[in-house]
C-alpha cells in the first residue's frame, strides 16, 4: 500500500518537533534537496515558452508589496524585533524546492521553476529595499548563499536533466519510475532535518511563539489563498498558491538571525506553518478537492 505524501509530510513535522534527532543529519540537507529537485525536474518538458509568462507579475505584486505590508500592519502591536521578523517572513522569496510540491498537486512545473529562480535572484534587491522603507534598516544580504542555492538547486539540476534525456534515452522512463519510490524517502528526511533544527528555537521562546502563531498563520494563509484568486485556470491556481505561500525561510533566518534571536522566531514559525499548509494542499489534491 502506497503511503499518501500528505501523511509523510505531517509525520515528518511531528517527528522533527518531538524527536529532533534529525539535526544530526543537517549537513546532508543540501545534497538531499539537490536529489529532490533533480527528480522533480525530470518530469518537466522544458519548453522555454512555458517558463516566462505574465503570471510572474502576480507573484511580484503579492510577495513584494501585499504580504509584507499586510504583515507590517497586523503585527504593529508586537515588539520591534518580532515585528521585523514577521515582515521578513512575509518578504521571503518562493522556496527553491517549490517545484516538487507543485508536481505533487499536478501544477505547472515550468512556471514554478521560473518563479522560484526569479524570486530568489531578485530578493537580492527587493528585500533590503523594502526593509529600509519600513524600518530604515540596512541589512547585509548573503549574495553568495542565494546564488549558490539558485545554481545548485535549479540550474544544475536542469542541466543534468537535459543530459539525462540525451544520454539515457532508453532508461529515462525507468529512472522516473525509480524516482517515484525515492522521492518520499528524501522528502521525509529533509522535513525531519528542518523541523529538528527548528525545535529548540520554538521551545526556547514559547511565550513569543504563542503570540506570533496567529499572525504568521494569517500571513501564510493569505499567501496561499492569493494564488487561488489571481487566476482562473485550475492548474495555475494550484501552482501560484504554492509559489505565493511556500517561502524560503531558511534564507531569511540566515539574514536576520544575528540581529536579534527574537527576530528569527517568526520565520521559524513560518517554516512549520507553510509545510502544514503544503501538506493540506497535497491532501486536498489527493482527495480531489482542488
Amino acid at each position: 500500500m502506497k503511503i499518501p505524501v500528505s501523511l509523510i509530510i505531517f509525520a515528518a513535522i511531528v517527528l522533527g518537533l518531538l524527536f529532533p534527532k534529525g539535526v544530526m543529519l543537517k549537513d546532508f540537507t543540501f545534497p538531499l534537496l539537490f536529489v529532490l529537485m533533480y527528480f522533480s525536474i525530470l518530469q518537466i518538458k522544458l519548453n522555454p515558452k512555458k517558463f516566462f509568462r505574465k503570471e510572474i507579475m502576480f507573484w511580484a505584486l503579492v510577495n513584494v508589496i501585499v504580504l509584507p505590508l499586510f504583515a507590517y500592519f497586523i503585527g504593529s502591536s508586537l515588539s520591534e524585533y518580532l515585528l521585523l521578523g514577521v515582515v521578513v517572513a512575509a518578504l521571503a522569496p518562493t522556496a527553491v524546492n517549490s517545484p516538487f510540491f507543485v508536481n505533487l498537486i499536478d501544477g505547472d512545473k515550468e512556471m514554478s521553476v521560473s518563479i522560484s529562480a526569479i524570486a530568489n535572484l531578485t530578493s537580492i534587491f527587493y528585500i533590503p529595499f523594502v526593509l529600509f522603507l519600513l524600518f530604515g534598516l540596512r541589512l547585509a544580504i548573503p549574495y553568495q548563499q542565494i546564488l549558490t542555492n539558485i545554481f545548485g538547486l535549479v540550474f544544475i539540476p536542469l542541466f543534468l536533466v537535459v543530459l539525462t534525456r540525451k544520454l539515457l534515452k532508453k532508461t529515462y522512463a525507468t529512472i522516473i519510475n525509480y524516482s517515484n519510490d525515492i522521492i518520499p524517502i528524501v522528502l521525509f528526511l529533509i522535513l525531519w532535518i528542518i523541523f529538528s533544527s527548528s525545535s529548540s528555537q520554538i521551545l526556547s521562546f514559547s511565550r513569543e511563539v504563542l503570540s506570533i502563531i496567529p499572525i504568521i498563520l494569517l500571513v501564510s494563509i493569505l499567501g496561499f489563498f492569493s494564488g487561488f484568486i489571481v487566476v482562473k485556470d485550475k492548474k495555475l491556481r494550484r501552482t501560484l498558491s504554492i509559489c505565493f505561500g511556500y517561502k524560503n525561510q531558511t534564507l531569511m533566518l540566515g539574514i536576520i538571525y544575528n540581529i536579534n534571536p527574537l527576530a528569527a522566531i517568526p520565520p521559524t514559525i513560518y517554516l512549520v506553518v507553510h509545510q502544514i499548509l503544503n501538506g493540506l494542499m497535497v491532501w486536498l489534491f489527493e482527495k480531489k478537492k482542488i
